[in-house]
Parts: C-alpha cells; structure tokens; sequence
C-alpha cells in the first residue's frame, strides 16, 4: 500500500478512479437504456485508457527515479542519531592546520567557529598555503561563524594569528 507522502499513490489513486468510471459506465442503468446501447462512446473510452496508461508511465519513471543512487529523491531527509563536534588549537603563527578526517552526511552542514575567548584572527582556507595567504582566507573573528557543506571537515586548513586560538565545529552525525 502507497505512504501518504508517496507520490505513487495518487498516481495509483488516479488510475484506479479511471478504470472503475469506465467499469461502472458499462454496467449502470443510464448506460444501458442510452440510445448507444450501454457502451461508452469511443472516443471517451479512448481518453479514459490514455489517461490510465499515462498514469502507469509516470508511476515506472517515478519507481525508476528512486531506484538510480545520486539522483534526487522524493521525500524528507531523515534526522541523524547524533551531532560531532570538536576543536583544534593553532600551536605556532604562519602554521597552518588541516580539520580532522569527518564525514559530512548529505543535506547537512559542518559549522565553523572562533572560539569565544580568542584574542586573534582565525584563517579558513581550501588549502595549507590558501590558510595562510591573507588574500585567500576566510577570517573568523571570536565567537564567529559559518557553514559549509561539504563532503569531509578534512577539506578544510585554517591558522591563526593568535597563539592559542581555537577553531571549532559541529554537525549532525550518522552512526
């Protein structure tokens, strides 16, 4: 049986509504003391089966949407079991750090901060040097954020130019 949030079902619903109009067009009373004998006209009774069939071909290409990984899905994406979080500290100045090794899970967001209590700058960069060229950062001043959706946390350097300085983040987690 189809889920209330299926789109299956209503294409299902709309094909039954069809074929039982068409069966019970030609067994009612009007329909056999009508002057074409109780028959449906041709050309309605053509429509009514194009309907039902096109009702049938969107229900396969849905079935076959869902059934291909990476494409998009039909429904909610449902809520993880756990969040992660963590922090890493800058130890040296014109150093920097890659994020630990953390999977992102699809439709979610790792979210970055400067810790509250920082004196400096902490630096988000794509890559090592990028994290310490200042052309080519993103800064975080304390208590700071932002949010990135990306497929692993260890995608991301960052310095700093307060030793000491922490950068955490968070994100919900699957087990």
């Amino acid at each position: 049986m189809a889920d209330a949030k299926d789109p299956r079902g209503a294409i299902l619903g709309a094909g039954a509504a069809i074929a039982a109009a068409i069966a019970l067009s030609r067994n009612s009373p009007a329909a056999a003391s009508s002057s074409n004998g109780g028959h449906i006209d041709a050309g309605i009774k053509t429509l009514l089966e194009a309907i039902a069939e096109g009702q049938n071909a969107m229900l396969q290409a849905i079935t076959g949407i869902e059934a291909v990984p990476g494409q998009v899905t039909i429904g909610i994406v449902p809520n993880t079991e756990e969040i992660a979080c963590g922090r890493a500290q800058v130890a040296a100045l014109n150093t920097s750090y890659n994020c630990p090794d953390l999977e992102v899970p699809d439709d979610m967001a790792i979210v970055l901060k400067a810790w509250p209590a920082n004196g400096g700058i902490i630096f988000i960069g794509n890559t090592s040097p990028e994290a310490r060229n200042l052309m080519s950062v993103y800064p975080l001043i304390a208590n700071e954020s932002i949010a990135y959706r990306i497929k692993n946390l260890n995608e991301i350097y960052f310095s700093g130019n307060g030793v000491g300085d922490w950068l955490c983040w968070t994100v919900e987690h699957r087990k």
